[in-house]
């Protein structure tokens, strides 16, 4: 290591030596040396804390994550070693609320279960335990179409649930194995489904399509 520092230097050839001589080195080596000491041991004395810091910090968060029940441990990682994000949740299923007039030939119209009055969309689910318009328009088609003889209650419960059964059952009979016999009536049981005709005041016909 080297302890050369320009003002002992300089201090030295003040004093008339023509460079660094045994009595120079007597008087200054051991302030250097003492002070060199201290220096270093006020940097390992550094060191010293902050590994003590980091510790206490370690055992505070360790103590802390225990009593609010969280795991100490970091989230699993994937093959990327990144964090693996949490799996995504199924997107809420929409129910028909009520039903569509759609226009048909001779100036008659459809009950088409949809999202709600007229929106013309199709895509929602009428199922056990709805009770609303589009159950009371299914129920009716069902009656009129499939002769299912359900009390038209509005309310889409266990016999309901059959009928679409049987309905299913039937377009299979015609189309092949299109539609899953499962009692839902979804957006693929409802582009294969029969529906009642109606006038334009809303009265029943005896005709589907």
């Amino acid at each position: 290591m080297n302890y050369r520092h320009p003002q002992l230097e300089a201090e030295a050839l003040n004093c008339g030596d023509s460079g660094w001589n045994s009595t120079f080195w007597a008087e200054r080596l051991p302030v250097m040396l003492i002070a060199f000491r201290r220096k270093r041991a006020r940097g390992w004395n550094m060191q010293f804390r902050t590994k003590r810091i980091n510790l206490v910090a370690g055992v505070v968060g360790a103590l802390t994550a225990a009593t609010l029940g969280l795991s100490a441990t970091p989230a699993s990682a994937g093959e990327s070693g990144r964090p693996e994000a949490a799996p995504k949740r199924a997107a809420a299923e929409v129910h028909c609320t009520s039903f569509t007039w759609v226009p048909s030939d001779g100036g008659l119209y459809l009950h088409r279960p949809s999202t709600t009055a007229n929106s013309g969309n199709y895509n929602c689910v009428v199922a056990r335990g709805d009770h609303n318009y589009a159950v009371l328009a299914l129920q009716e088609s069902l009656n009129a179409c499939y002769t299912q003889g359900l009390k038209e209650d509005s309310d889409f419960g266990p016999a309901t649930e059959q009928a679409v059964k049987n309905a299913q059952t039937e377009i299979n009979g015609i189309y092949g194995p299109v539609l899953s016999v499962d009692g839902r009536f979804g957006p693929k049981t409802s582009s294969y489904f029969s529906f009642e005709l109606y006038r334009q005041d809303g009265s029943h016909t005896t005709g589907c399509r």
